[in-house]
């Protein structure tokens, strides 16, 4: 096993990569609705099995895969539950995450590793809540302690002096309208709270000597990661997303995007641009609503199997509010993991995208993740390289 890290960019060579995971299909067990307990243990059952075909893929294109157990949640890697019930039993009056009718909803599995940390040369900087990225580094995989780095964004250092100090404590989870008035918040103070102490690792994008950095919401980003990172020099972009949702650098003079109106020889200058054509999302493809007490919202996951059932939508929005992201933003066809500059991993077909791949050289393989627009996650999203071969190189003439 690898013992240490290395990473310059997103298409040298890949050599070792975390792969993240879910819950046990058996924790909805004790669901008394069998038809919600049938679709919720389905939901499991397939993202378990695609994980396992990702994790089979990468070790026959010879990376070595070190594997998050199962049951693992995102900020915390000690709460082991057999159940939903012993969830309850030990959690429903102590964690602070909220369901969208104010019920204390489930945190999210450690499926998407790449939202916690980086790789940054030899060092795995953790961005932010990142206590079972650490755990399992360090204990779990034996990696040395000495690659971390976990030097803490904080993006208003004077939270704690603020109105909205008290609430730092519980994190920057999403809660109901009732008691953002009950407590004279605004807009402002979500975005306060939010910001306060992490930013999501895919806002960095690596590319050798230069870190592509979205500066939209963490206004002194930029400035941060260059007081602790100088070596690195920067460009900007302000997608207001994860990057690896809106272009991914596939290979030195190529990338491939999501948007057509950003100037990409502004950040990256001299390089060719394929921007993705007729992209494949079925949210965009029909009006989805959901409906509870408080009236019709948006909704912002889909599974094949959600129309079938009324209380699996509610259960969801409801108990697993924390699991989902915002998917009708997410076009997957480019958060695609390169394996190395012949060989990339792709989660679904797209003709524009898979020619434009052969055309320079490189072989798409399709690895299916059936139910991303549940999680808002792709093959990158799933996964957190970790040792990549190559030095820091220079790939920007300006």
């Amino acid at each position: 096993m690898i013992k240490n890290v290395n990473g310059w960019n997103g298409w040298d060579p890949l050599k070792q990569i975390i792969v993240g995971s879910t819950i046990d299909p058996e924790y909805f067990e004790e669901v008394k609705d069998v038809k919600l307990r049938h679709l919720l243990q389905k939901l499991l059952y397939e993202t378990r099995r695609d994980i396992d075909n990702l994790k089979l893929n990468l070790e026959q294109a010879g990376v070595e895969v070190l594997s998050i157990p199962d049951n693992t949640f995102d900020d915390n890697p000690f709460t082991n539950f057999k159940n939903i019930n012993e969830y309850y039993d030990k959690f429903s009056n102590e964690w602070a995450h909220l369901g969208t009718n104010g019920k204390t909803g489930i945190p999210r599995p450690l499926i998407a590793p790449r939202d916690h940390a980086i790789t940054l040369g030899d060092k795995l900087h953790v961005t932010g809540l990142g206590k079972s990225v650490i755990h399992f580094i360090t204990e779990h995989f034996k990696f040395d302690p000495n690659i971390l780095d976990t030097q803490l964004y904080d993006g208003y250092k004077k939270i704690e002096d603020s109105q909205v100090g008290p609430i730092r404590t519980k994190g920057p989870f999403v809660l109901t309208d009732q008691w953002y008035n009950d407590h004279g918040m605004t807009d402002e103070d979500l975005w306060t709270i939010c910001q306060t102490w992490a930013y999501d690792a895919p806002l960095v994008t690596r590319a050798g000597d230069r870190l592509v950095v979205d500066v939209t919401y963490r206004k002194n980003l930029s400035s941060w990661l260059q007081e602790k990172f100088p070596i690195y020099k920067q460009n900007h972009v302000a997608f207001g997303g994860h990057s690896d949702g809106i272009f991914c650098p596939v290979k030195p003079g190529h990338i491939i995007t999501t948007d057509e109106e950003t100037d990409y020889s502004l950040t990256f200058p001299g390089w060719d641009v394929h921007i993705i054509d007729n992209p494949e999302n079925p949210l965009n493809n029909e009006y989805n609503m959901f409906k509870d007490d408080n009236g019709l919202h948006i909704k912002r996951w889909w599974t094949p199997e959600d129309k079938e059932n009324k209380e699996y939508t509610n259960f969801i929005e409801t108990w697993l509010n924390d699991w989902v992201g915002y998917a009708q933003e997410s076009i997957f066809e480019v958060n695609m993991l390169v394996i190395n500059p012949e060989l990339v991993f792709c989660s679904n077909y797209n003709k524009g995208v898979f020619k434009y791949l052969e055309n320079i050289g490189m072989t798409p393989h399709i690895v299916p993740f059936k139910h991303r627009w549940f999680w808002d996650a792709g093959l990158h999203c799933l996964t957190l390289d970790t040792y990549r071969e190559g030095n820091m190189e220079r790939y920007f003439d300006v």
